[in-house]
């Protein structure tokens, strides 16, 4: 009894800042959204929600299709394949700014967000690479009204 109250003791000290988020919402709002080879052009991955919801991303899984390390980065924005209202998402700092990837050598890059990225509501989100080195992407995330 009295480790199984230290144990419990143990799990409640844990302070906030080392605590991962907590969706708000059911499973039915959860996705998976990926491409196997994005290029120069934005690619819509997943729509504009219905009624105006927003998205926010978990989890990130990237890798390059060649030998040579891809650059990506994430979008949203409105119209076809988020032409309307684009807005750099990550990086952060500009539409034309991206992040370098692994080669389809090493293992995929696995990027577990501590914190969701919240997409701005009524967007659609959408994937930006380089036309020589693909970049195979998935994101996983969960939509809410």
């Amino acid at each position: 009894m009295k480790k199984l109250i230290l144990l419990l003791f143990l799990l409640c000290a844990v302070p906030a800042d080392a605590q991962f988020w907590i969706r708000q919402g059911n499973q039915g709002q959860e996705w998976t959204v990926g491409h196997a080879g994005v290029g120069a052009a934005l690619a819509e991955l997943k729509a504009v929600p219905a009624t105006g919801g927003q998205h926010h991303i978990t989890t990130i899984i990237n890798q390059s299709t060649t030998s040579t390390a891809n650059q990506w980065s994430i979008q949203s924005g409105t119209g076809t394949a988020c032409g309307t209202s684009t807005t750099a998402v990550i990086p952060a700092d500009g539409v034309n700014t991206k992040y370098v990837g692994v080669t389809n050598a090493q293992s995929v890059q696995i990027i577990m967000l501590q914190s969701p990225i919240h997409i701005t509501a009524g967007h659609a989100i959408c994937v930006l690479g380089i036309a020589t080195q693909l970049t195979k992407i998935t994101l996983v995330g969960y939509t809410t009204p």
